[in-house]
């Protein structure tokens, strides 16, 4: 699978999560989620089962997104602001 599809199935679940259940009350609940699909993703590559571990990619990285979304203030700038800088210098770089 080629990343513009898998960005597109990302983006499609994450509008379907958003229709169809209430926002995280808190990051534990996110937690639990992201837990859930995560240990879901674990099963489909103990069975070696190829699609079903590309759905729970798509629906653990969807939580991601909705965790952001949803329980990270829209004042957080500073720490992405932080993060990119730290992406962009060269290794070694304060």
């Amino acid at each position: 699978m080629n990343f513009h599809t898998f960005r597109n199935l990302v983006a499609a679940e994450t509008e379907w999560a958003r229709a169809n259940h209430p926002d995280y009350h808190s990051t534990h609940e996110g937690a639990a989620v992201l837990l859930e699909e995560v240990d879901e993703m674990w099963d489909a590559i103990k069975d070696d089962d190829d699609c079903a571990l590309a759905l729970e990619l798509v629906q653990v990285v969807a939580v991601a997104e909705r965790m952001i979304e949803v329980l990270v203030p829209d004042d957080a700038q500073d720490f992405v602001e932080g993060y990119q800088r730290s992406r962009t210098q060269p290794k070694g770089t304060p």
